[in-house]
C-alpha cells in the first residue's frame, strides 16, 4: 500500500510540473467553455469531483476510469447555465453608489451522449457526442434566408480508451474534434481544432480510488478573426474517493479534488454521497474555484462595450439526488454559478442569479 501511494504522489507531481508550462499562456482568452460542462450530474452533486470517475462518466473527464467499466454503459446528460446580469457599482464623490457597468452572461445548454464498450481484460472503449448552444433557435436570418440553427453553438466528437495496469492501476486517453460557432459584430465565425485528455488512476484496496488527468491539451481554435478568444482552458485535475459500507444496505463515499497550480486562486472540490438501500443517493458538496474569463463589459453611461478580462469565482454548496434501479440510474444536481471578483471601490449587484442545473441518465447492459 505504501509503495502504491508513493507511486501515485510521484505521478501527480510529475503531471503538475508538466501542467505549469501548459497553462502559462500569455493571454488567457478562452473559448469552447462547454468542454467544462461534461461532468455528469452524479459527480456535480458531489462538488464536481470528476478526476476519480469510473465507467462511462470517466470519458471527457479522466479516461483512465474507462478501464473500470464492468459492462456496457450509455450516458445521456444535460447541463443548463442560467442568464446572469452582474452589475458593477462604484461610489461617486458625494458618497452614493451607482451602476457603472455590467456583464451580461448568456444562458447556455450543453447536452451530450456517451457510450462505453467494455472489452474485458483489454479495457474499455468510449464514444461521445456533445452539443452546446446559446440563444433561441433561429429559422431565418434578418435577410430572410433559412438558417435553422442556434446563433452560437459548439460541438465535440470524442473517442477514448482506458486499460488496466498491474496492481490496481489504469491509464487512458481520449481525443476530441471540436467545432465552435460564435457571432462578433453580427458576423458568424467558425473555429475548429483537436484536443485530448490523458490520465491515470489507482485503486488502493477495496475502499480508495485516486486519479489525475491533464485536460484539453491541443492547439487554439482556427477562427479567421484574430480578436476572437480562441484558446482552450487546459487543466490538471487530481481527485480521490473513499467508499465505506455503513451496513449491508447503505454506503458512504467521500470525495475530494483540486486543480493546481493555484495561480489565480484556489480550485478545490469536496463532496459526499449517501446511498441508501442501494436505491436512493443523497449528495452534497462544496466548490471553491477562481478562474479568469474574457467577457464583454457594457458601460452603462455611454452604452459602449469592451472585452475585459476579470477573475470570477464559483463558491458554495452543491446538491444532488439520485435514483438507482436495475440496469440504470437517474441523477439531478444543482451547483453554484460564477460571479466576478471585485476590486477596491466596487460593489456587486446580481440580477437573475440562479444555480446551474444538470441532469443525467445512465443505462447499463
Amino acid at each position: 500500500m505504501k509503495k502504491i501511494i508513493q507511486k501515485f504522489i510521484f505521478v501527480v507531481l510529475f503531471l503538475s510540473l508538466v501542467a505549469i508550462p501548459v497553462q502559462a499562456l500569455p493571454e488567457k482568452r478562452y473559448t469552447a467553455e462547454f468542454l467544462l460542462q461534461l461532468v455528469p450530474a452524479d459527480a456535480n452533486g458531489k462538488g464536481e469531483t470528476s478526476a476519480s470517475l469510473v465507467g462511462v462518466s470517466a470519458l471527457n473527464n479522466n479516461p483512465a476510469g474507462l478501464a473500470f467499466a464492468r459492462q456496457n454503459e450509455l450516458l445521456i446528460s444535460s447541463t443548463s447555465l442560467p442568464h446572469v446580469s452582474a452589475i458593477i457599482m462604484k461610489e461617486s464623490k458625494d458618497g452614493k453608489w451607482s451602476d457603472y457597468g455590467k456583464y451580461e452572461i448568456k444562458p447556455t445548454e450543453t447536452e451530450f451522449i456517451s457510450y462505453a464498450l467494455s472489452l474485458g481484460r483489454l479495457g474499455s472503449l468510449g464514444l461521445n457526442f456533445t452539443f452546446n448552444h446559446t440563444g433561441r433557435f433561429i429559422r431565418v436570418d434578418r435577410n430572410g434566408r433559412a438558417v435553422n440553427a442556434f446563433p452560437e453553438d459548439g460541438m465535440a466528437f470524442t473517442i477514448g480508451y482506458g486499460f488496466r495496469l498491474p496492481k490496481g492501476a489504469s491509464a487512458g486517453a481520449d481525443v476530441k474534434s471540436i467545432r465552435s460557432k460564435v457571432i462578433v459584430d453580427n458576423e458568424t465565425y467558425i473555429g475548429k481544432t483537436y484536443a485530448f485528455n490523458c490520465g491515470i488512476m489507482q485503486e488502493m484496496g477495496n475502499h480508495v480510488r485516486a486519479g489525475a488527468v491533464l485536460q484539453n491539451l491541443g492547439k487554439a481554435l482556427t477562427f479567421r478573426e484574430k480578436n476572437i478568444p480562441n484558446k482552450l482552458r487546459r487543466k490538471l485535475l487530481i481527485g480521490v474517493v473513499y467508499i465505506t459500507d455503513i451496513n449491508k444496505d447503505t454506503n458512504l463515499s467521500l470525495n475530494a479534488g483540486a486543480s493546481p497550480p493555484f495561480e489565480e486562486g484556489p480550485r478545490l472540490y469536496l463532496g459526499a454521497e449517501l446511498l441508501t438501500k442501494r436505491l436512493l443517493a443523497f449528495r452534497i458538496g462544496y466548490i471553491k474555484s477562481v478562474e479568469s474569463y474574457y467577457d464583454p463589459f457594457f458601460n452603462i453611461d455611454d452604452g459602449s462595450s469592451v472585452q475585459e478580462e476579470r477573475l470570477w469565482t464559483r463558491e458554495g454548496l452543491t446538491l444532488g439526488l439520485g435514483l438507482r434501479f436495475k440496469g440504470g440510474e437517474l441523477n439531478l444536481a444543482r451547483t453554484p454559478y460564477r460571479k466576478p471578483v471585485l476590486t477596491d471601490g466596487e460593489k456587486l449587484r446580481l440580477e437573475g442569479r440562479k444555480s446551474i442545473t444538470s441532469f443525467s441518465y445512465v443505462i447499463r447492459f
